[in-house]
């Protein structure tokens, strides 16, 4: 089975924000803990930056496993089926 950890991830979800010490918005997907598939580290400095869903997680290994691990980060925005709910979700391009 494909991991994730190690990969590189771009945030531009409507609820990211910048990192706080760093101001990037790249994550290094690291282990994973309970109902989540893999943590988040930023890039620029290794502060926590959030987990990633299982869903989303899923999807990633999903497509890794069809097209093969990608050499430039994978960017992950909010889906346009929640766009307007107050629920933030994510998938890739």
């Amino acid at each position: 089975m494909t991991t994730l950890s190690g990969l590189l991830v771009r945030l531009e979800r409507r609820v990211e924000a910048p990192c706080t010490t760093c101001g990037k918005n790249a994550v290094i997907c690291g282990p994973s803990s309970g109902p989540h598939l893999a943590s988040l580290r930023c890039a620029g400095c290794g502060a926590h930056r959030g987990w990633l869903s299982k869903a989303t997680g899923e999807f990633l290994l999903a497509a890794i496993a069809k097209f093969g691990r990608p050499i430039e980060p994978i960017i992950v925005r909010n889906s346009a089926a929640v766009q307007g709910s107050t629920t933030a979700a994510s998938s890739c391009t």
